[in-house]
C-alpha cells in the first residue's frame, strides 16, 4: 500500500506541514518576492473596497441611529480592517524554505 504522506530526503513530512513543505503536492510554493508583490496589490484593492463599503454603510441608514450606534459602528469599522490585513502581511512575511 503506498504511503499516503510524501517522504521527503528519508522523513516523513508531517500533514500539518504539508502545505509548506517541499515536498508534497504544493512543492513548488512561490518566493518571498512573488508573495509581497500578490499581498501588496490584494491588500491595496481589499483596503479600497473596505473603505467604500464602509464609507456607504456610514452615509446610509446609519445616520437615522442614535449617536451612541453611529459611534460604535465607526469604531468598529475603523479596527475591522486590521485583522484580515494582518493576516495577509503575516503570510507575506513567511521566509522562503531552502
Amino acid at each position: 500500500m503506498r504511503d499516503p504522506l510524501p517522504r521527503c530526503r528519508s522523513r516523513r513530512v508531517p500533514r500539518t506541514k504539508l502545505l509548506y513543505s517541499r515536498c508534497g503536492p504544493y512543492a513548488a510554493s512561490m518566493r518571498a518576492r512573488t508573495r509581497k508583490l500578490i499581498g501588496t496589490v490584494v491588500l491595496f484593492l481589499f483596503l479600497l473596497v473596505y473603505a467604500w463599503t464602509a464609507m456607504v454603510i456610514g452615509a446610509g441608514r446609519i445616520t437615522l441611529a442614535p449617536h451612541w450606534l453611529q459611534f460604535a459602528y465607526f469604531v468598529a469599522a475603523g479596527l475591522l480592517w486590521v485583522l484580515p490585513a494582518g493576516l495577509l502581511v503575516r503570510w507575506m512575511q513567511r521566509p522562503d524554505e531552502t
